[in-house]
């Protein structure tokens, strides 16, 4: 497991404090805004990095199928909240649209690619999944966006 050290730590923070400071200079008024937002992304960010460890640790395939539904369903309430257009039932359709996608391509890269000993290898599938739900939240967004304009 990498363990980050306190130079890590500050190295980061020293980056949000040049943007913080480049937007004090410019007058754009973010600062504050910039300040919550990294104060929420640190407490997420240690949330996050506690529910892994326990996935990690214990690799129980109900865990990780756990943990792949609650950021498939976070993937697609945002995908839905970025249609302009709200449309009643539509949240259950981008889940099912965005469910099905990712378990072809998964199933594919998981089973025949990566052949891990076990499918529910966390140190695999959870990133990969994340990587696929990232993009298929995008593709559902751009895609409802497009029927909604029509």
């Amino acid at each position: 497991m990498i363990q980050l050290t306190i130079t890590d730590i500050a190295m980061a923070l020293g980056l949000i404090a040049i943007a913080i400071g480049l937007s004090a200079w410019q007058k754009l008024g973010l600062e504050w805004q910039l300040l919550i937002a990294t104060i929420r992304t640190i407490v997420q960010l240690i949330f996050v990095g506690y529910v892994l460890e326990i996935v990690f640790d214990n690799k129980q395939p109900w865990l990780v199928v756990a943990m792949i539904t609650i950021m498939l369903t976070v993937a697609s309430v945002v995908a839905r909240n970025r249609i302009s257009k709200k449309i009643p039932r539509l949240l259950p359709l981008v889940w099912g649209s965005i469910l099905t996608s990712t378990v072809l391509s998964i199933s594919y890269t998981n089973l025949l690619v990566i052949q891990p000993d076990t499918w529910y290898e966390p140190q695999y599938l959870i990133p990969l999944v994340g990587i696929v739900l990232g993009n298929a939240m995008n593709t559902a967004a751009i895609a409802g966006e497009r029927l909604v304009s029509t």
